[in-house]
């Protein structure tokens, strides 16, 4: 272990770090090896200060390895391979708690101790002002001395709202994801591609499966915002997760999330699991217009790293936090090569600002592009959980608990008399011509009867029915490529083995309609006084 080091009387620079996470650590780290490079590594004194002892975070980091190999080549230092080599081992998905638990370790080793102080403005906090007195009480730094503070203190960071004043945030959510827990024997380390479909089409949505070194399973479920609300209602969070008994699933009256919980507790594993929200989050990116704050009056600059400068999600908060770093070390290193004038200190902040415009700009494009992939991938899923094709509902879908058996109606009537005339002409549309073309409206309308219910699952009965017509349609339409009983050209008769995609197609369009026509008369209706959204606080299709 390196022995702390002495300070002199007046450091050429003092740097206080906020926040002993993956940011406050990670720049402790990288600044900490370029200190030891110096010629007089006591004249940087760098202090870390969190304002807890310890932090119950076990959840899997999802980590791009190139920009942590791209800083490995730069730094060149065995304490970086150590830090390389831990992430290869975990293949650049480590939990949280042993990521920062293996940079606390490697930051130890170069005299670098985290202390517990809570920066703020509130009572019983220390605001930038009383830092600097209390690092110059305790002899770390002289009146003179120039400070910087690295605010690495999350998303909500304590240090950025005493400093930021009119700077721009800007935010967007992209997704709204409740996290699960599973405890069992058995549970398996990845779901195969069908296994984690039938999954998603339970939930009506997108899910990611994985397994997690500290010997548990995650699910991360994309609900609807309506969904989403009820279960962000329990109040969970990683130090607290909360089981989820039949109870509290009755009392959240989110039927396609319980329908997933309800598989997940009896088929996941070997045998029964548990099944606990471990946290409720939304999917956003959020980020700082100005990241580096020049306040020379008190000799302090303020510079924002990690989720306090950038917020990422879609797994690239890790890499935009560590390009940000190596940029924020090596800006501190070049200070730290001379005695850091005014002028040197406002140059570093400005090209701060500029490195973190760019990093940023390019992590958001990648974000932005992940995010529409997402919303597509949500959308299919959705319509496949709902759409009767055969193939899909019959071979790719788990059992629904959630649906009621249904019962011959108006509707099914009706369904059956649409589908059954728009099968017949389109079967016989190589004879009758344009006329064939008939059987396009009247499969929108068996679609948007289908989805005419906004508030429930489709009718059961109605989904046989379809189902059955889209498998007529198939085979007829084979038979008649193959058989060619009209006599047709090859046009036809390979029109007559796509037609019933074409139909299918036809179908999900007058879904959407329905979907369009009830929504807009959901938001009339909610506008005026008085009147429940239909379905009430939870009625959704997703």
């Amino acid at each position: 272990m390196t022995q702390p080091l002495v300070w002199p009387a007046a450091p050429r620079l003092v740097t206080c770090v906020v926040g002993a996470g993956p940011a406050g650590l990670m720049f402790c780290l990288l600044a900490g090896i370029h200190r030891q490079r110096m010629a007089d590594p006591s004249g940087w004194p760098i202090v870390l200060v969190d304002k807890r002892q310890t932090y119950e975070r076990s959840h899997r980091l999802r980590i791009d390895p190139q920009p942590y190999r791209i800083t490995q080549q730069q730094i060149d230092d065995p304490r970086f391979d150590e830090l390389i080599s831990f992430l290869d081992d975990a293949d650049f998905h480590p939990a949280a708690n042993r990521l920062e638990e293996k940079l606390h370790e490697l930051v130890s080793s170069l005299g670098i101790e985290k202390r517990r102080v809570t920066i703020g403005s509130g009572v019983a906090e220390t605001d930038l002002a009383a830092l600097r007195s209390l690092l110059i009480d305790e002899g770390v730094m002289s009146v003179r001395s120039p400070l910087t503070v690295v605010a690495a203190d999350s998303v909500s960071s304590a240090t950025r709202s005493l400093v930021q004043g009119n700077s721009v945030s800007v935010d967007r959510i992209h997704q709204t994801v409740a996290r699960l827990r599973i405890e069992g024997e058995g549970l398996p380390n990845k779901l195969e591609p069908v296994r984690q479909l039938k999954l998603a089409k339970l939930l009506g949505s997108a899910l990611d499966y994985r397994s997690n070194p500290n010997g548990y399973a995650e699910v991360d479920l994309f609900l609807s915002p309506e969904e989403h609300a009820a279960v962000v209602a329990l109040g969970a969070r990683p130090a607290d997760p909360v089981a989820l008994s039949p109870e509290i699933l009755e009392r959240l009256d989110a039927r396609l999330f319980s329908s997933v919980v309800q598989h997940l507790e009896s088929k996941l594993g070997a045998g029964p699991a548990k099944v606990f929200v471990q946290s409720t989050f939304r999917l956003e990116h959020r980020y700082q217009e100005t990241v580096a704050f020049g306040f020379p009056d008190d000799q302090m600059h303020v510079f924002l790293v990690g989720d306090a400068a950038v917020s990422l999600p879609f797994f690239r908060g890790m890499a935009c936090l560590a390009q940000c770093v190596d940029a924020l070390a090596v800006v501190h290193s070049e200070l730290t090569a001379g005695l850091p004038s005014a002028a040197a200190l406002a140059e570093a902040t400005g090209r701060y600002n500029d490195q973190v415009a760019a990093i940023r700009s390019a992590e958001v494009a990648i974000v932005e592009k992940r995010a529409r992939a997402i919303r597509v991938a949500r959308e299919l899923v959705r319509v496949s959980s709902m759409a009767p094709f055969p193939m899909q509902t019959w071979l790719l879908s788990e059992r629904r608990t959630d649906r009621t058996a249904g019962w011959f109606s108006a509707r099914v009537g009706l369904t059956i008399a649409l589908v059954t005339v728009a099968a017949i002409v389109a079967i016989a549309s190589p004879a009758i011509g344009v006329l064939g073309l008939a059987c396009l409206p009247l499969q929108a309308l068996a679609g948007a009867l289908y989805r005419s219910d906004l508030e429930n699952q489709p009718n059961p009965w109605i989904a046989l029915v379809c189902r059955l017509q889209v498998a007529a349609l198939t085979v007829s339409g084979l038979v008649i490529a193959v058989v060619d009983p009209y006599d047709s050209g090859i046009l036809i008769r390979l029109g007559a083995a796509v037609g019933w995609f074409v139909l299918g197609l036809v179908f999900v369009a007058g879904m959407y309609a329905a979907e369009a026509r009830l929504s807009r008369g959901v938001a009339a209706r909610s506008a005026k006084p008085g009147l429940e959204p239909l379905g009430g606080p939870n009625g959704g299709g997703d």
